[in-house]
């Protein structure tokens, strides 16, 4: 929970954009790091903990991007259709 309300202030403060990049660069880094830790389980806990960092910081950071994006009524159709999706 402190990742998703850290990643909405970083990406409220800088680019939406930006903040949702690093986040699936992060993710996507320790993603594929995950296999080769499987042997060592505090090195495994560890990678799992920085891929949830990196996959905690994208969904605050599409929902501003939504918000930046879309404007006056279109807002309120195109967060519930971006929350189906999930």
């Amino acid at each position: 929970m402190c990742v998703v309300l850290s990643g909405g202030y970083v990406a409220t403060c800088f680019s939406p954009k930006l903040v949702l990049g690093a986040g699936v660069v992060f993710w996507s880094i320790f993603t594929v790091a995950t296999p080769f830790t499987a042997g060592n389980l505090p090195m495994l806990l560890a990678t799992r903990a920085a891929m949830g960092i990196g996959e905690g910081v994208t969904f605050p950071a599409i929902q501003n991007l939504f918000a930046k994006c879309a404007f006056g009524t279109c807002c309120s159709f195109s967060l519930p259709a971006m929350d189906m999706q999930a």
